[in-house]
């Protein structure tokens, strides 16, 4: 079983500029989330990982380069793979300072992942966008929010599978942590095509992966999970409080994921048959989902106030 969550390279990363002058501001305004991963640290912004800490030293996948469309002859293909700062280089071949061209490297990723027409315009906000709101206030305090969201993009392999679910939530009162899948309304994988509704498939699927027990070991995916979230809690109360959890009772482990659905219509008036139908099968399923009305575009900042994430989570474990 392979779900770790580690890192032993701290003073290193904290000693270091991009660190200190760069992404621990934006790590406490909210504009950038900081992970554990297995021996790495990553730092996620505007939908992809700005950057790594790996090794010993920070990394950025120089294939994020941003070329604009409407010169298609500027655009050069790099390789898709992490590198340093003394290997990155930009289109004319020159390097690249990291803290330097910091912000530069933010907008690529907003241009890399985010929900822009061919032309460079902003669509609607898109499913990572609402999830965003809710990370703002893991790290602004003083310590960990009562509820939080303790970890996103999570890659949970055990028993051979690769799934990846959008994030996990941590009750730091009642110690627990919790999987959670967001969707907006208007997903597709709600509706239900050809018998069916591949949300249901998705979301029972992580519920099966958090709860594997290798046959032959008798090893449980449950342990690992709850000893890799302990380690991870752990790590972030040292580097960004100053400070370790406090003992308190083992980390518990909610064992089904969950379904958070933004953007529901008060009225399913003009609502497709197969959303509908979906609709129908989710509410029919054993998965727990809580379906949130609907915020003005502009407003997705008042999220977190109008439904704040301790509302979440009674709410998916009522």
């Amino acid at each position: 079983m392979g779900f770790e969550r580690s890192f032993d390279k701290v003073k290193m990363m904290q000693n270091d500029p991009l660190f200190i002058t760069r992404l621990m501001p934006d790590i406490i305004k909210g504009n950038v989330y900081p992970a554990v991963r297995k021996k790495e640290f990553h730092f996620y912004y505007g939908g992809g990982c700005l950057f790594k800490f790996s090794g010993s030293s920070f990394k950025r996948n120089p294939a994020y380069e941003y070329h604009d469309p409407v010169n298609p002859s500027e655009k050069k293909e790099f390789p898709n793979v992490y590198v340093t700062q003394n290997s990155y280089r930009k289109i004319d071949g020159k390097p690249r300072s990291f803290t330097e061209n910091y912000e530069t490297f933010k907008q690529q990723n907003k241009k890399k992942f985010g929900n822009f027409d061919d032309d460079g315009t902003e669509r609607v906000p898109c499913e990572r966008q609402f999830l965003e709101e809710y990370y703002h206030a893991t790290y602004a305090g003083n310590e960990l929010p009562n509820v939080c969201v303790l970890d996103i993009e999570v890659r949970v392999n055990e028993g051979g599978s690769r799934k990846k679910c959008d994030m996990v939530l941590y009750n730091k009162i009642r110690n627990e942590i919790m999987f959670v899948e967001g969707k907006l309304f208007n997903n597709s994988d709600l509706d239900l095509s050809w018998g069916k509704t591949k949300v249901i498939e998705q979301v029972s699927a992580y519920t099966s992966i958090i709860n594997y027990q290798d046959k032959a070991t008798g090893e449980s995916a449950t342990n690992h999970i709850e000893a890799a979230y302990a380690k991870y809690i752990e790590i972030v109360s040292g580097i960004f409080f100053n400070s370790s959890k406090d003992p308190q009772s083992p980390l518990r482990l909610i064992r089904d994921a969950k379904l958070l659905v933004f953007e529901t219509p008060d009225s399913m008036d003009g609502v497709s048959e197969e959303k509908r139908a979906g609709i129908a099968e989710i509410d029919k399923s054993a998965i727990k989902t809580l379906w949130v009305p609907c915020v003005a575009n502009d407003n997705l900042s008042e999220l977190p106030e109008k439904y704040p994430l301790e509302y979440i989570w009674e709410s998916l474990c009522k």
